[in-house]
């Protein structure tokens, strides 16, 4: 499936959120996305959560120069990917 780059900007948000949710122990609810509610359970979670903690020591706090924007790009594009190989 061809994703837009918004589309894979969305889905990188809701992935990243849906871990950062679930490591403040808040679980998901009857009205949570489908993303937050199967992540936990999903066969690339380590993997993903592995991609998170890389990029989160390569950050300095900012985004300022296009090298910078384009290692965030390579972040949500690589955790979509991981995200899709269910």
């Amino acid at each position: 499936m061809e994703l837009s780059e918004k589309q894979i900007i969305e889905l990188a948000e809701k992935i990243f959120e849906s871990y950062v949710n679930l490591s403040l122990g808040k679980e998901p609810g009857l009205l949570s996305g489908s993303v937050y509610k199967s992540i936990d359970s999903h066969p690339r979670t380590q993997e993903m959560l592995n991609v998170c903690k890389e990029y989160f020591n390569a950050f300095d706090g900012s985004i300022r120069e296009i090298p910078e924007w384009e290692k965030l790009s390579k972040f949500r594009l690589r955790l979509v990917e991981l995200y899709m190989q269910k």
